[in-house]
């Protein structure tokens, strides 16, 4: 059996939070909204699609997510926060 029909939308949910605080260049611990999204072991991130920055801990009680390396390039309070999937080479999402 075959069946035709017409797509009407395509939506993507990226794997992401907000900076609920500022982050200046040089802080290694970010503050975000929720950190429900990142893995509490570690893994990458990009603000505002920045380049990609490696993370090493969560923490969903006091929502915070820490660097590997202290930030290059600061941040700002609502500047979105996405997990970046280093084996594609893309942010991570689920259409």
């Amino acid at each position: 059996m075959r069946e035709t029909g017409t797509v009407v939308g395509i939506s993507q949910d990226w794997q992401s939070s907000e900076l609920a605080a500022d982050a200046p260049t040089g802080d290694g611990v970010l503050v975000v909204l929720d950190t429900c999204d990142f893995a509490e072991e570690g893994g990458w991130l990009t603000i505002s699609d920045g380049d990609p920055v490696a993370y090493t801990l969560v923490d969903d009680d006091t929502s915070t997510i820490t660097l590997a390396a202290p930030l290059t390039a600061a941040g700002a309070a609502g500047d979105l926060v996405r997990v970046w999937d280093a084996d594609r080479g893309a942010h991570a999402g689920e259409w």
